[in-house]
């Protein structure tokens, strides 16, 4: 079989394409310019940022919006630095991020060298996982496996860290090696137990004011369809967080808002009020809760979450259910078909008086 060989940088680039990464937010710098150098001889489009944290945050907004994964590169040392804003941003977020960073040479880490940085190790609190690419062989293992972890489960960012000697390397492929770079499948997680499914379909069927909170993690599943679907067939009342704004629709009239700090007091009062909570893709942040011990008072919490870690990490959850959201939504589309209309009818009468007297309020005001 004939040989191709390519320089690293090259390797690399081509192995984005054939991860089917389309774009590509960067600023140069020295120790990542091999790579940056093959950009144009790609199929990626370039976005040149005037900084590098722009590069982060515009990556992430990408990611955000598209729903796929967003990448940013630049090079070592400040270069590098300057992206962790964003990449803690897209941590706190759950976004699926891809940072690539230029390093100094293998033989120089460890030795101050001029513009290093630990960059695999200042990030490992804030991403899902950090690479130090130390051989361009390992870059097909290394790049897919990042692509899959940023967007598997509970997304977030992944940082590959570069060395600019291992761009530098030549690598000897067979021809046709391209055809054996796949991208990888990502496998929606469904860990339900059964005996937290049935507790959670009791304490529901039981509940005189059950209520929604929305958040994020619907969104990332791409669950809103299902959602808007379900809080119409069960006729149950719903607020958003603020991450969550946008999975109903503004004039949904079941839907009432986001609560919180920055919420509206109609929806906090619901949340005050409900004997039952359905909290579904959240994490039950600070900017909603205020003081846990004043948080949802009456209420006994159902969670359906994607990441287990979030099981009674803040407020306690009398059923847990570990799911995406989207698959939790089509394997169960019937699962609460025993609630009745009139046991959400008290909650939803009382966060339309409190909708309604707002809404006077301003037009007389």
């Amino acid at each position: 079989m004939n040989k191709v060989k390519l320089k690293g940088s090259r390797y690399i680039i081509r192995l984005l394409e054939l991860l089917q990464i389309k774009d590509i937010f960067a600023y140069p710098g020295g120790a990542i310019l091999p790579i940056y150098d093959e950009i144009p001889h790609s199929s990626m489009r370039h976005i040149l940022v005037r900084h590098e944290q722009a590069a982060a945050f515009a990556a992430e907004g990408y990611a955000r919006v598209t729903g796929e994964i967003g990448v940013c590169l630049a090079t070592s040392g400040p270069g590098a630095t300057n992206l962790v804003t964003g990449i803690a941003d897209a941590w706190a977020d759950s976004i699926p991020l891809l940072a690539l960073t230029g390093q100094v040479m293998t033989h120089l880490i460890g030795t101050d060298a001029f513009q290093e940085t630990d960059m695999s190790g200042i990030c490992i609190p804030i991403t899902k996982k950090a690479f130090l690419m130390k051989h361009i062989k390992d870059a097909p293992k290394i790049l897919s496996e990042a692509y899959k972890i940023a967007l598997s489960g509970r997304p977030g960012p992944v940082l590959v860290d570069i060395p600019r000697d291992v761009q530098g390397m030549e690598i000897e492929l067979d021809e046709g090696w391209e055809q054996f770079i796949k991208v990888p499948i990502i496998e929606r997680l469904d860990n339900t137990d059964s005996e937290q499914l049935e507790k959670a379909k009791l304490l529901i069927s039981q509940a005189k004011k059950p209520l929604i909170i929305a958040g994020h993690g619907n969104l990332l599943s791409n669950s809103w369809k299902e959602i808007r679907e379900f809080v119409k067939n069960e006729r149950i009342p719903a607020v958003s967080t603020i991450l969550g704004i946008g999975v109903f629709e503004a004039n949904n009239p079941l839907y009432f808002s986001w609560l919180g700090m920055h919420g509206m007091k109609y929806a906090n009062d619901a949340v005050q009020d409900a004997d039952v909570i359905i909290a579904l893709g959240i994490r039950f942040d600070d900017r909603i809760t205020f003081k846990l011990d004043k948080f949802a008072p009456k209420a006994k919490i159902v969670h359906v979450d994607i990441d287990k870690s979030e099981y009674g990490k803040n407020v306690p959850t009398m059923a847990f259910i570990h799911s995406d959201l989207k698959l939790f939504f089509n394997n169960f589309p019937n699962i609460f078909l025993l609630i009745i209309f009139t046991k959400s009818c008290q909650i939803t009468t009382c966060i339309f008086f409190y909708k309604f007297c707002l809404i006077v309020l301003c037009k007389l005001l």
